[in-house]
This record gives structure tokens, sequence and C-alpha cells, in this order.
């Protein structure tokens, strides 16, 4: 069973073209502006995860804390399952 981990990056790297493997996102690689993704491509992402997830991202929650890193994203991510639960 894959992780939230696992398949956010593999989202990144198949859906949005990041050039690396997915381990290089799991640790420092910032994900916002100017680094690897723009702006179109952060909504495309907060799509997915609503759909993949089952869960809901407010206006507010898109912000440079929750989507700084991939281990930032996790942990959004998990503390939204977890409200879900």
């Amino acid at each position: 069973m894959l992780t939230v981990e696992d398949k956010l990056c593999e989202f990144i790297v198949e859906r949005l073209g990041f050039d690396g493997a997915p381990e290089d996102l799991t640790r420092r690689q910032p994900l916002e502006l100017p680094a690897l993704l723009d702006s179109e491509e952060v909504l495309e992402m907060v799509t997915w995860i609503e759909e993949e997830f089952d869960v809901e991202i407010e206006d507010e929650e898109i912000n440079g804390t929750n989507f700084l890193t991939v281990p930032h994203l996790v942990r959004f991510v998990e503390s939204k399952l977890a409200v879900g639960s």
C-alpha cells in the first residue's frame, strides 16, 4: 500500500513532470515558486489531493507553509485525513 508521501511524489514526478527521482522530493526540495511548481501546477495538485484523499482544502491553506516541501505537504495532508476520520 502506498503512503501519502509515495502518492504525492508519484503525482509530482508523473503528472507534473518533475525532472528527477521521487526520492529527491522527499528531502528539502522546495515545491513552490520559483523552485519547482508554478501556481497552475499548485492548483492542479490541490485538485488532485482533494480527489485522491477525499479531503477539502481551503484557499487559505494553500500557502508556503503547507506546500514548502514534500514533508510539509505530507504532514498537511495527513492532518486533513486525521480530521476527516
